[in-house]
């Protein structure tokens, strides 16, 4: 048995003896974890104390597992914003935060066409301007044209220049309005003396005379039964 000596207090104290074989034997008390897989392990502890397990996880306070537990550093995942919907254009399949999504809208995107949608995010058919007149009673009337352009007024009326109603101005010919001055026909000439006289058949009996022949010739005719003699002007 060990010996000991009290203090005035009462309390047991161990005796140091210098030179016994207790006092060789004697080690001092250490507290400490005594669990080797402990982060906090410590291989002299003689007396069992606190050990600090080993938890992994994220140690960052600004990651979103971080994990306020851990005693072992593991993978970290940060926010990444953006659009989780995959029916999106701007889709992300990186994100982690949801952003705002870009649905897609069909429309024209040439900024030059008549339905031009600034707000299309998939391009559609345009419409391209085309001048011209736009007026169906337009001499130059286009049923193509989408934007309007100087047009033509269509003016009717006689084209003809010899008409008495002949209008310099019209542009669409119309000849059943036109209207002409009548025409009295030239007098027959004035009979002139012969020019030629020629051996003919001659239809009239013996005598003399001269007929119209048409209204540009004339003969004078003297002879017996179908002979005689002929003179005739042009």
């Amino acid at each position: 048995m060990k010996p000991t000596i009290s203090t005035s207090l009462g309390l047991p104290l161990l005796a140091c003896l210098a030179g016994s074989a207790d006092a060789q034997s004697w080690r001092p008390t250490i507290s400490g974890c005594m669990d080797p897989s402990a982060l906090n392990y410590n291989p002299s502890a003689t007396i069992p104390g606190f050990c600090l397990q080993r938890i992994p996880g994220c140690m960052n306070p600004s990651a979103m597992n971080f994990n306020p537990s851990a005693t072992v550093s593991a993978q970290c995942i940060f926010p990444i914003p953006g659009c989780m919907n995959p029916s999106a254009t701007n889709y992300n399949p990186s994100a982690t935060v949801s952003a705002q999504c870009i649905f897609p809208i069909p429309g024209c995107m040439n900024p030059s066409a008549l339905n031009y949608n600034p707000s299309a995010t998939v391009s559609a058919s345009c419409i391209l301007p085309v001048p011209g007149c736009m007026d169906p009673s337009g001499l130059n009337y286009n049923p193509s044209a989408t934007v309007d352009a100087n047009c033509i007024p269509s003016i009717h009326g006689c084209k003809e220049p010899a008409a008495i109603n002949y209008n310099p101005s019209a542009n669409v010919a119309n000849l059943t309005a036109c209207v002409f001055q009548a025409r009295s026909p030239a007098p027959p000439p004035v009979p002139a003396p012969p020019a030629k006289l020629e051996w003919v058949y001659s239809s009239d009996t013996f005598g003399w005379g001269y007929k119209w022949v048409g209204p540009e010739w004339w003969r004078f005719n003297w002879g017996w039964g179908k002979i005689g003699w002929q003179w005739s002007r042009p």
